[in-house]
């Protein structure tokens, strides 16, 4: 009776190891995933491609008058689909002085961004149009010349997209457009 206690014991022992070993094993395999999910960037987007084009300087909406660009982005998304949008980011050029180096200024105008667009599977192009008040280019020093000043100004896109993980935009490249300013 008391061989067969003995046994019964041993094999219960051996029982509660192996479940402990096989929670250990699990929950190490949910925690390293969970940790390197949230490690990896989200979402994995690249920007390759941004042009800008100079449509016209006086679009009238309401009582304010715009200068208006047709935007395009070429974005290839290796994921699931998610939803994003594109602004206007201004980096002043910057001035060199014998005794100064001033660096560049960034203004990011996030009142001028696209509607937000689905950012499909695989590459694709997106085109937008943003329109800016001719006010707000006039004070970054345009005044008149709208249709130069984001190649004078060096204008680059702020591309955004929701990281599906957290719920919120987040940026995801900021990429230097090719500019092409009819004459």
């Amino acid at each position: 009776m008391a061989r067969t206690r003995c046994i019964s014991n041993l094999v219960t022992a051996l029982g509660l190891i192996v479940v402990a070993v096989a929670a250990v094993a699990i929950g190490y395999t949910v925690i390293t995933h969970y940790v390197s999910q949230m490690l990896k960037p989200s979402p994995e987007l690249s920007v390759s491609y941004a042009k800008l084009v100079f449509i016209t300087d006086n679009e009238v909406v309401g009582s304010t008058t715009y200068v208006t660009f047709k935007g395009e982005v070429g974005i290839g998304n290796p994921g699931t689909p998610v939803t994003g949008y594109v602004c206007i980011v201004s980096m002043n050029v910057t001035t060199t002085t014998a005794t100064t180096t001033q660096a560049p200024s960034t203004i990011e105008l996030s009142s001028y961004c696209s509607t937000t667009f689905t950012i499909s599977s695989g590459y694709n192009t997106y085109s937008f149009v943003l329109r800016i008040p001719r006010t707000v280019l006039n004070s970054l020093g345009c005044q008149g010349a709208y249709s130069s000043c984001p190649v004078n100004r060096m204008w680059y896109f702020s591309v955004y997209a929701q990281n599906p993980r957290v719920g919120t935009m987040e940026r995801v490249s900021i990429v230097r457009p090719v500019y092409m300013v009819p004459s």
